[in-house]
């Protein structure tokens, strides 16, 4: 299991309604696998999908207001119904409200892989946090909002980040560093906007289709 900063910032990556957006992330954490988790976000008109190490995905049709989970080693497609979605926002919510930001610009400016960026400083969940931040990809201001409002998964997952009129443009580089001097660093690798096949976001050919089951007394289901 990923430490729970690094879930919180799993998919900073933006979306997009235009054009294709492919978005390559690492994420290295002292609590974390040996190796860095690499994960990749791909945006085409209204679908989006975030690939996390090989292992799983999510797909979400935001048109169509639907959102699948793939678990790639037991070949499964889980669907998330809107009960669920439901729980999870309200769930999403409460981690916003006990979650304070505190970032600020402080003037430094550098280039990160061939981006113009400029630094935050401050504190996500009471750790220190390092932001660098671009605004040459113009898709994470203007269109992620319309995944966030109906995924709450990506809302939860953007955490500390998402919502905060302070920072401006594109995280790429995001270090923070807890009380016993951990680092956990999510670092942008690349980013393409070349044509993204449509088959990305289907089902795969040999995935078994499972439906979650209902949680009985949950109020989201009401």
């Amino acid at each position: 299991m990923l430490p729970r900063a690094v879930c919180a910032l799993l998919v900073l990556s933006a979306v997009c309604t235009r054009a294709d957006l492919t978005i390559l992330q690492e994420i290295s954490s002292p609590d974390g696998p040996k190796s860095a988790v690499v994960t990749t976000t791909k945006c085409k008109g209204d679908k989006l999908r975030v690939d996390v190490a090989g292992t799983a995905s999510m797909i979400i049709d935001g048109k169509k207001g639907e959102m699948i989970s793939l678990m790639h080693q037991q070949k499964v497609a889980i669907p998330m119904s809107q009960a669920v979605q439901k729980m999870a926002s309200q769930l999403a919510g409460k981690a916003k409200a006990s979650d304070p930001l505190q970032l600020q610009p402080t003037g430094r400016k550098e280039t990160i892989i061939g981006l113009p960026c400029e630094e935050y400083t401050g504190t996500i969940s009471g750790q220190k946090a390092t932001v660098w931040t671009t605004e040459d990809v113009p898709e994470y201001k203007d269109l992620s909002e319309q995944f966030l409002s109906l995924s709450p998964q990506l809302k939860q997952s953007q955490g500390p980040l998402a919502g905060n009129a302070a920072l401006q443009g594109f995280p790429v580089l995001t270090e923070l560093t807890a009380a016993d001097g951990k680092k956990t660093t999510i670092r942008v690798q690349a980013i393409s906007r070349e044509a993204i096949a449509d088959a990305t976001f289907k089902i795969p050919d040999g995935y078994r289709k499972i439906e979650m089951p209902q949680i009985p007394g949950n109020p989201a289901t009401r």
